[in-house]
């Protein structure tokens, strides 16, 4: 089975900086991050609870993008000056992981998008977090899709869901279906289209 990679970037710039960071992901970034082979689709969205927080999906044909020429073309020395003065004054948090389910689906526009992780988790958790995921979200009335991750790289011991919806997916979320991995279920996130 095809299992695509995902790269998902939080971004919460100072206040001075928030509209110079939308220019930037608009004009500059987006546009060079889809011309890298193997990004397959880039989407924004803004936290639904906290004001200047951003989100960055990128679906990649394979999570080894992010070490790929084309991609490396791009980052450490050979970032923009933009994109240097963006990252020294913002807070980032970078994440890269693996679609275990269903493995090759590519993100859905939505009204709403939520976001979950688990963090401590074994591989052998995996299996429990995307069965518990499917008893929460899979057939419920708002759901359009549910897509389940593994962390990879430096990632590794973490799972992330990502739903997209249209209503309120996180009172879908229901502790007893996530077969005793409540306690490493640390981010509960809702975002809305950019």
């Amino acid at each position: 089975m095809r299992q695509l990679g995902l790269l998902l970037v939080v971004n919460e710039p100072p206040a001075t900086m928030e509209e110079e960071l939308n220019a930037w992901y608009d004009t500059e970034h987006i546009p060079e991050r889809l011309s890298i082979d193997g990004f397959m689709s880039a989407s924004r969205h803004m936290s639904t609870t906290r004001a200047r927080r951003y989100l960055a999906l990128y679906d990649l044909t394979e999570v080894a993008v992010l070490q790929s020429a084309g991609y490396m073309a791009f980052v450490g020395e050979r970032f923009t000056p933009w994109t240097r003065r963006i990252l020294s004054r913002t807070k980032v948090t970078r994440i890269e992981a693996v679609q275990t389910y269903p493995g090759d689906a590519l993100l859905v526009a939505a009204p709403r998008h939520l976001i979950l992780r688990w963090s401590g988790v074994g591989d052998g958790a995996l299996a429990d977090i995307e069965a518990g995921a499917k008893r929460c979200f899979l057939g419920k009335p708002g759901v359009t899709q549910l897509r389940v991750f593994a962390g990879s790289g430096a990632d590794a011991g973490s799972a992330f869901a990502i739903v997209a919806g249209t209503t309120k997916l996180e009172t879908l979320l229901d502790s007893d279906a996530s077969n005793g991995l409540a306690k490493h279920l640390g981010v509960i996130e809702s975002y809305a289209p950019y």
